[in-house]
């Protein structure tokens, strides 16, 4: 079969050709000899015509036929070329280039399925511009914004054919941008293997294209740190390669360290590798060497890794499993290096981020640091805790960079208190009375860390706080909520000078949106450790209201000293970095604090509290049900205050969650739900019209006859306060009075009181409801209520007033409502209460002996306008 080519010219292998130079393919390839220069690409740019055309090529057809002939066209080669000479020419055009790069990236991918080998073009069409861009700039130029995703996704990619071609372009690319950015690192030809990456057949090909690669750090794109480490990690030669240079090469132990370091916070199967190839010990005996901190370092990032986690303060899962006996021996034999010299205090710190590492791993699986046994003694000599002590005393932070930088070789993220606030945490989860408890805590080294918690509150420069990366401040809070205990330091803790306004700041939209975005941890990872940071500081800051954990002295100090730090003003809006169960520790302290006074409610309010963006979130019913309680305790709180709170609350409008809330499979949240609707109408019948307009009404007249006893008691209270101020809602509250009425016999006081106050409202402002209550044997419940044995002595009196859970009176009260109403007085009179009243004339009550005489009044004056 012949195969058709434009005369005078060889189609490359794989493409077909137009049978004819069509003006299109002319225009094309007037603009690859026009971008050729920088003055013939400035003017391509400015070609708005020629530019169009060059991105309508780039453009997969929709059809099938024309998509296959497209991918292997030399027009789609030609426009690519063009593409490529553009974005090489593209500085000052950074719309424009990230357009032409964007469409360029989607035909090399469209191309892909079917025509491997145009793909390759592309990609290699792509490194020949970068080359040449970063040939232009002196080594200023790294990449074109989104090359590095293109290579990274050609490599992930299985086309049936040209796989080689294709893996080749994609490593060579990357290669390529690895060695700019980062020109003197470690060289993978002998460690990276292909099928780490790959998974292709041809492996000869990729590690020809890797050949002349350097590692990078940091890499710009996360998943490919990943899987260049688990490369490094698969290979037979990979991890013991670099555990033969570390015993054997001594010029090359630095950079050799250096590269383990990178791969083992980034592999978990690294760490593996690691561990089968007797790394801890080598690095654990080359503590003392020239490159001992670099060692440690690789230490507590194998640890780390063996626990299942580069990160996390728990040992949520094991990856791999160390005997503990020689876990202990290690960290027998790294303890003495604690000791900080004045000329060596990063070793000794990092010797504490080993150790700290080396604690998690004693902790069983699935278990958190209070499961790990004690730590062995050599921790808790004097010389070992002296130089803790001394680490968190003089971090000599300069506020310009971290301590580590020089040490790690790359973007570095590691702070020098990091380590020692990891192990005073493991120290102090064995409990502050323990032993290890009782050696950190009297020993100093608490408050030598709560003064590196007040210099944040004192914001002077240098801060120590500078080197505690994002990890080391989780740490650092981990061990202040040790210390906040009643059994350490306690709440006097928080009334050292510049401990609340240290906490504060640490949970400033600012420092938490730094957390979250800072570039050693993935976004999700990022946004856990401010969710985390965020949870930590409210569980300190609630600790001393806990039931034993201050005197109601302290607790009154400590509200004072969170008011004058605007505790609340600053816990709302970092709310943004929580969700779910994150906002369960911030909600419990919010809603304290509001319950505790109207200073704390008002700064509540002048943080938007009550506004839609923060109220309609936290009322989602997805969230869990503590913050649900949360949430609405403290608008129920604000909305009894005041009435002048209704009007942000009503704004806010959240009716519809309100709805959903009602029928919620939590008994708490739907108490709290009634609770809140009652406040809404205990002031003002300001709430009257939206409650019906918005159907709320019939929900909670349903949770009358709801299985949890405060969910009953509070949604009489909400209908009571809904029928107080006018009769507008009464006909819409007909459907309660045979709840209502069955709720006379409750077996709690308090709804039963409620109950009776409630019906007694409905007749408060019309008699509308007379008939209807007449009829459902209210009048004869409440009757029946009266003639119920009460308490005999003064004492029962008073106590079963003292917080309104009184039926007698209560019933008494709307009994008297109701003989205002000639229909309910005959009723009334028929039930034969001047009985039930002259018995209860002579009730130790004085409160009960007014209404009694208020009902005698008025049935006489029923009788009298007969």
């Amino acid at each position: 079969m012949q195969s058709h080519h434009c005369e005078g010219e060889d189609a490359p292998a794989g493409a077909t050709v137009s049978p004819r130079d069509s003006p299109f393919v002319r225009l094309l390839s007037d603009a690859e000899e026009a971008g050729s220069t920088a003055e013939g690409a400035e003017r391509l740019w400015q070609d708005k015509a020629r530019l169009a055309a060059v991105l309508e090529m780039l453009k997969r057809p929709a059809s099938g036929s024309a998509y296959t002939q497209w991918a292997a066209s030399n027009e789609l080669r030609k426009a690519a070329k063009v593409a490529c000479q553009l974005l090489q020419h593209s500085q000052g055009r950074a719309e424009q280039g990230s357009q032409v790069m964007r469409a360029l990236a989607a035909a090399a991918q469209a191309a892909l399925a079917v025509n491997a080998t145009t793909t390759a073009a592309v990609a290699e069409a792509l490194v020949a511009a970068e080359n040449s861009a970063a040939a232009a700039s002196e080594d200023q130029f790294v990449a074109f914004e989104g090359s590095m995703q293109l290579y990274t996704e050609l490599l992930n990619h299985r086309p049936p054919s040209g796989a080689w071609q294709v893996a080749t372009a994609g490593c060579s690319g990357l290669a390529r941008i690895f060695s700019r950015a980062q020109p003197t690192t470690f060289p993978l030809a002998e460690a990276l293997q292909a099928d780490g990456i790959t998974k292709t057949a041809h492996q000869t090909a990729v590690l020809q294209s890797l050949e002349k690669a350097r590692f990078p750090s940091p890499l710009p794109f996360l998943p490919v740190r990943h899987q260049v480490a688990d490369g490094l990690a698969s290979t037979r030669c990979g991890v013991s390669g670099i555990r033969s240079s570390l015993l054997h090469s001594p010029d090359m132990l630095k950079k050799g360290l250096q590269l383990l370091l990178v791969v083992l916070r980034l592999s978990t199967a690294a760490c593996e590798a690691a561990i089968g190839s007797s790394f801890p010990q080598v690095l654990t005996d080359a503590a003392d060497s020239q490159h001992g901190a670099l060692a440690m370092l690789c230490l507590a990032a194998l640890a780390r890794g063996a626990a299942g986690h580069h990160t996390s303060l728990q040992a949520a899962g094991r990856a791999v499993n160390m005997p503990q006996a020689k876990l202990t021996q290690m960290i027998k034999q790294l303890a003495p290096n604690l000791q900080a010299r004045q000329t060596d205090q990063v070793t000794a710190a990092a010797t504490a981020e080993a150790l700290s590492a080396l604690l998690v791993l004693l902790v069983p699986p699935g278990g958190s640091p209070h499961d790990a046994p004690p730590p062995p003694g050599d921790l808790l000599t004097e010389p070992c805790l002296a130089g803790m002590n001394q680490l968190l005393q003089r971090p000599g932070a300069t506020a310009e960079t971290l301590r580590f930088a020089a040490v790690e070789g790359v973007s570095c993220q590691t702070g020098l208190l990091d380590g020692p606030a990891g192990l005073l945490t493991s120290l102090l989860a064995c409990g502050p009375s323990s032993d290890a408890g009782l050696a950190a805590l009297q020993a100093g080294l608490g408050d030598s860390l709560i003064q590196v918690l007040t210099a944040a509150g004192r914001g002077s420069l240098p801060s120590p706080c500078t080197e505690l990366t994002p990890w080391g401040t989780l740490s650092m809070l981990q061990a202040v909520l040790s210390l906040v205990q009643p059994d350490a330091i306690g709440g006097q803790l928080l009334m050292r000078p510049f401990a609340v306004t240290g906490l504060v700041s640490l949970m400033s939209p600012q420092h938490l949106a730094a957390v979250t975005s800072w570039q050693h941890t993935s976004e999700s990872e990022g946004s856990n450790n401010a969710q985390s940071m965020l949870s930590l500081i409210a569980a300190i800051l609630h600790n001393p209201f806990l039931p034993g954990g201050a005197s109601d002295a302290l607790i009154k100090e400590v509200q004072e000293v969170m008011l004058k730090g605007h505790v609340v003003g600053h816990m709302l809006p970092a709310l943004t970095y929580a969700s779910g169960e994150g906002l369960n520790q911030p909600l419990t302290l919010l809603s304290r604090l509001v319950l505790a006074g109207p200073a704390h409610a008002q700064q509540y309010l002048q943080a938007h509290g009550l506004e839609a963006p923060i109220l309609n979130r936290l009322f989602l019913d997805s969230n869990p049900p503590a913050v649900l309680v949360g949430a609405l305790l403290t608008a129920s709180q604000l909305a009894r205050l005041h009435r002048d709170n209704y009007i942000p609350l009503a704004k806010a409008a959240p009716y519809p969650q309100l709805r959903k809330l009602l029928s919620h499979t939590e008994p708490a949240v739907r108490a709290r739900v009634c609770n809140l609707l009652g406040n809404m109408c205990r002031h003002s019948a300001y709430f009257y019209t939206a409650l019906d307009r918005h159907s709320l009404l019939t929900p909670l007249i349903q949770r009358c006859t709801d299985e949890d006893i405060a969910t009953r008691k509070f949604a009489c209270f909400a209908i009571g306060n809904a029928g107080f101020h006018n009769s507008s809602l009464y006909e819409a509250l007909r459907a309660s009075i045979g709840p209502l009425v069955s709720l006379l016999h409750d077996r709690e006081d308090k709804t039963r009181a409620n109950a009776a106050g409630a019906l007694g409202n409905l007749v408060r402002n019309s008699g509308l409801l007379c008939r209807p209550l007449i009829e459902a044997r209210a009048l004869q419940a409440l009757v029946e209520v009266i003639n119920a044995p009460q308490p005999s002595t003064p004492r029962g009196v008073a106590a079963a007033a003292a917080d309104g859970t009184n039926p007698l009176r209560i019933s008494l009260f709307s009994l008297g409502n109701m003989c205002a109403h000639k229909e309910c007085a005959d009723a009334l009179l028929q039930l034969g209460i001047g009985t039930s009243l002259a018995r209860l004339k002579s009730s130790p009550d004085a409160t009960v002996q007014k209404y009694v005489q208020r009902i005698q009044g008025k049935l006489q004056t029923a009788q009298q306008n007969r």
